[in-house]
């Protein structure tokens, strides 16, 4: 027969089941989220595979300061596709950008919001390998 002191224990478990639970937005780690989601192919310091996984550094910064490389960035399909929220998304790209590639940062580089985010993500890229290609591609001539 249980006494009022395991009901007491009981409320106070749960309650602090609670507590961490609600907390658990307020403590999103975009480093966490980017080991868990990203790392298995980019590895842990974001080198890639050269000739298999692209490296998350240097290009990156570049990437994002060419037209339509914001948009590819965010539907790339490992990103677009990823099982976190678009806010969880937003702070991973974020975090990227201010992990490793400060300096290939655009100068006029605004900062990727979760409605961002939610608005393109849903229409992943087919071929990423072939917008990326276009994307740094030399202007042609008429």
């Amino acid at each position: 027969m249980a006494t009022r002191n395991d009901h007491r224990l009981r409320a106070a478990g749960l309650a602090l089941a609670l507590g961490v639970a609600a907390a658990a937005p307020a403590m999103a780690d975009p480093r966490l989220d980017y080991m868990l989601h990203c790392e298995g192919c980019h590895l842990p310091e974001a080198e890639g595979w050269p000739g298999l996984v692209p490296s998350l550094r240097g290009d990156y910064g570049r990437i994002a300061g060419v037209r339509g490389g914001r948009d590819y960035l965010m539907r790339v399909p490992g990103a677009a596709d990823a099982p976190m929220s678009s806010a969880a998304l937003a702070a991973v790209l974020n975090w990227l950008m201010d992990t490793y590639n400060a300096d290939t940062r655009p100068a006029d580089f605004r900062p990727f919001t979760a409605e961002e985010v939610d608005g393109v993500r849903r229409k992943p890229r087919d071929n990423p390998q072939a917008r990326r290609t276009e994307i740094f591609a030399p202007p042609t001539t008429p």
